[in-house]
Order: C-alpha cells, then sequence, then structure tokens
C-alpha cells in the first residue's frame, strides 16, 4: 500500500497523470468500455519528394479497447502539390516547371473520432534546372 502510494504521488507530481485518473493495477484487462480515442501517428513526419515520386506513410492509433474502428481518412491540404490514397501512398504532383518547393500536409483522421489526426509534412522539390551548354 505504501509503495503504490509513493509512486501515485511521483507521478502525479510529475504530471504522469492527472487528477481523477486511475492507474491500471498489473496485469488488470483493459476496460472494453473505453471508447478514448487517445493519440494518431502518421510516420514518418515529414517527407522530401520529388515530382512523381513516392512514398507510403504509417499510422498507428493509441486508443482504449471499446474503439471498434482503428481506421483512418487519409487527406492532403494541396492536392496540387501531392496526393494520398486511402492507404497513405503519397505521391508528389508538381510539375517540372514549377520554380520553388512545394509544401503540403496530410492529415490521418480516425474514423471513430474524427477530432483525433496525426499529420506528416510532405515536401515537394523544385524542378531542377537544365544546365545551358554554350554552343561552340
Amino acid at each position: 500500500m505504501q509503495r503504490f502510494l509513493v509512486l501515485a504521488l511521483v507521478a502525479s507530481a510529475s504530471g504522469a497523470i492527472s487528477c481523477g485518473e486511475t492507474l491500471p493495477l498489473v496485469g488488470q484487462a483493459p476496460d472494453p468500455r473505453d471508447t478514448t480515442v487517445r493519440q494518431v501517428v502518421v510516420t514518418p513526419v515529414a517527407v522530401g519528394l520529388t515530382p512523381g515520386g513516392q512514398v507510403q506513410l504509417g499510422v498507428s492509433i493509441d486508443a482504449g479497447a471499446g474503439v471498434t474502428n482503428r481506421t483512418v481518412t487519409w487527406t492532403s491540404s494541396d492536392t496540387t502539390i501531392a496526393s494520398v490514397s486511402q492507404t497513405g501512398l503519397v505521391t508528389g504532383l508538381m510539375t517540372s516547371r514549377t520554380a520553388v518547393d512545394g509544401v503540403v500536409i496530410i492529415t490521418a483522421a480516425s474514423n471513430f473520432k474524427p477530432t483525433v489526426t496525426g499529420a506528416a509534412r510532405i515536401t515537394v522539390a523544385a524542378a531542377t534546372p537544365s544546365p545551358v551548354r554554350a554552343s561552340k
């Protein structure tokens, strides 16, 4: 009893738990009524692409045992720079005529609780100008 109380006080003082939060007992089964979606994590969090290049993003959802739908909906903040499929495959779309890098945020929103999201920052590199050869 004393060890648990000290641990709870240390955890509370460090901000690891909040007021009114309960700590699960060791070996205790997760509460099937817990429908809290705590976090959506997208990996990697930052990627550089070239026009036409692709990267597969990953996603993990930290949620209670009662969350039955652990899928996400993917969106792009600017589909002229990069698109994203519903499997998280990102494709750089800028054309070779683009002179500046494009930055887009790809977001994964929990389908169980759409206000909980994770994101990745995608930079699509500007086209590199072709070298000009001097004529002889």
